[in-house]
């Protein structure tokens, strides 16, 4: 029976139930449409780990440091991206990307830290 491949067009001959005429149509056309499904998560992700790489580099030599939002700004850090948020007994909300996280002390002046279970 002659069929057509689902994935370039192509005409190509077997088993009824065929839908592709290679392992490579099959597997091009399987990941296209599962790269439309994940796209978004891969945005995120790649956001989420230039925030974690940015508090990283700041925190590389200690586990508590003040910086301003202007630094982490032109580093490209994006405030809207955090994985969890802890409120602290003080009352205190730290925002985290993984284990690096950040707390607000004015509006341009943050203290960068690493969670104490992971450090």
């Amino acid at each position: 029976m002659i069929q057509t491949c689902k994935h370039c067009g192509d005409n190509f001959r077997g088993r009824v139930d065929k839908k592709f005429c290679t392992s490579h149509c099959r597997s091009t056309f399987y990941n296209k449409n599962k790269e439309k499904i994940t796209r978004p998560f891969k945005q995120v992700n790649q956001v989420l780990k230039r925030n974690y790489f940015i508090l990283n580099k700041l925190t590389s030599q200690r586990k508590r440091v003040k910086t301003n939002k202007e630094t982490l700004l032109k580093e490209g850090f994006n405030f809207d991206y955090f994985t969890n948020v802890l409120s602290a007994k003080n009352g205190k909300t730290y925002y985290f990307c993984y284990d690096r996280g950040y707390l607000p002390i004015t509006s341009q002046t943050y203290s960068i830290v690493v969670k104490k279970e992971f450090a």
